[in-house]
């Protein structure tokens, strides 16, 4: 076995392909832990943070990757709360316990050591506290928020009977009030070209959507929501819908589609047409067509919004990791 550790951003290329190989054949495999995600976020959230990532190979073959940089002198995830929805460690599934135990042995010469957005199923929620304590290393583990999702049946009409009486009911009637509006239309953006142009319309109607969605924008979230497009359309990773009423937009969602799994990644409303629900509306119908071609999750992410569980969507638990060398 051999531990490299790379500091270098260009050389994160070389390694490309055998990086995704592993992140499909991982317990955990997720958009948020692909090469093209840290590769967009790197480029515009780096500023004065350095990286970290260990690689361990077993001769040539990749075992495991800890997605790791170095920010005012805490060890964390390459990640932000603005942009990141999970972190974990990238590991061959059997390979676990070795992974830990030979990236532990070279984090052991930092001090502290801070983890976010650990899914509750992750192994290394179990690993690596034991590791640490191995180290003469204290292991706090904290739930610091929750993220949800829906495992969706074979059809949209079981899907709606699984939804609770109170759901089902409310969900239909304010579908009907959204119906109410006459030329209503869906646009649905997969292709680069297309996200070039359409991406600053959803970026200039979720500014306008809330204060709180206009402070989210800044120069380094704009970076990072034009790479994103144009590394994850290559993929075919990205859809970006509009519902329009006549020729104005009135919801969008940003969705990342990968591996079975549809993300629901970012959306807004025109505040002037709620009474009509149209974030619903658009949301229902991303669903529905999800279920049609048979994704086996859709993955409202982080945050416990009343409108998730009104989809039936049910709840798991995010982790934080704090790792700091024992007083004793």
């Amino acid at each position: 076995m051999t531990l490299e550790a790379i500091r270098k951003f260009e050389a994160l290329d070389k390694i490309k392909e055998k990086w995704n190989e592993l992140v499909f054949s991982s317990s955990h495999n997720s958009v948020f832990l692909t090469h093209e995600w840290f590769n967009c976020w790197w480029k515009c959230f780096s500023e004065n943070r350095t990286l970290e990532i260990l690689v361990l190979k077993d001769n040539n073959k990749l075992i495991g990757i800890a997605p790791l940089m170095i920010e005012n002198e805490k060890v964390k995830f390459i990640s932000n709360r603005e942009v990141t929805d999970y972190c974990d460690f990238i590991i061959l599934k059997g390979k676990e316990e070795i992974f830990f135990e030979s990236i532990f042995d070279y984090l052991k010469k930092y001090s502290n050591i801070k983890l976010i957005y650990i899914r509750e199923d992750s192994p290394t929620l179990k690993h690596l506290p034991e590791i640490a304590s191995k180290y003469n290393f204290e292991c706090k583990i904290n739930v610091i928020e929750k993220s949800l999702y829906i495992s969706p049946p074979l059809s949209y009409d079981d899907y709606l009977i699984g939804l609770n009486s109170k759901n089902r009911h409310e969900l239909k009637r304010k579908l009907r009030k959204t119906q109410m509006l006459e030329n209503l239309r869906i646009e649905k953006i997969t292709s680069l070209n297309d996200l070039k142009h359409f991406i600053n319309f959803f970026i200039d109607f979720h500014k306008k959507s809330s204060l709180q969605k206009y402070k989210f924008w800044k120069s380094n979230t704009y970076c990072f929501f034009n790479e994103i497009c144009k590394e994850f359309a290559l993929n075919n990773w990205i859809e970006l819908y509009f519902l329009f009423h006549k020729d104005r937009i009135i919801s969008a969602l940003f969705c990342f589609s990968y591996s079975k799994k549809l993300y629901l990644y970012n959306s807004a409303f025109d505040k002037n047409y709620s009474q009509y629900n149209p974030g619903l509306y658009l949301f229902n119908h991303v669903i529905k067509e999800a279920i049609q071609k048979s994704i086996e999750e859709i993955d409202f992410l982080r945050g416990e919004e009343r409108y998730k569980y009104d989809f039936g969507a049910k709840a798991r638990k995010l982790y934080e990791v704090l790792i700091q060398r024992s007083k004793e």
